[in-house]
């Protein structure tokens, strides 16, 4: 795996060669954006805020933590799901998660 990640890291730093910091309305399924503060994610500081070739390595490799997401979607907020199949719809009604129409 280590081997993925060194080589998705540096073609996805070749796309984004200057990161940004996310929003803050920016809702994470890899990285619990909400205790980036706390010193367990210190080291990984940069996944954790910047918009870069390292969050998005480790975006793709890692645990989709979809319900912890779908607690931080605001009330009356519209979502977009951009995929090849519904997960989000899949995911969300067993959760009881009321808030989704699919379009």
């Amino acid at each position: 795996m280590q081997l993925v990640h060194s080589t998705l890291l540096q073609e996805v730093s070749k796309v984004i060669p200057n990161p940004k910091p996310l929003s803050k309305k920016w809702i994470s399924t890899s990285v619990d954006l909400k205790d980036c503060n706390q010193s367990a994610c210190a080291n990984d500081k940069e996944v954790q805020t910047l918009c870069s070739g390292e969050y998005y390595a480790n975006n793709f490799l890692s645990v989709v933590r979809l319900q912890n997401a779908l607690k931080r979607i605001p009330e009356k907020a519209i979502t977009i799901e951009i995929a090849p199949r519904g997960m989000l719809q899949t995911k969300a009604k067993p959760t009881g998660w009321k808030r989704y129409t699919p379009a």
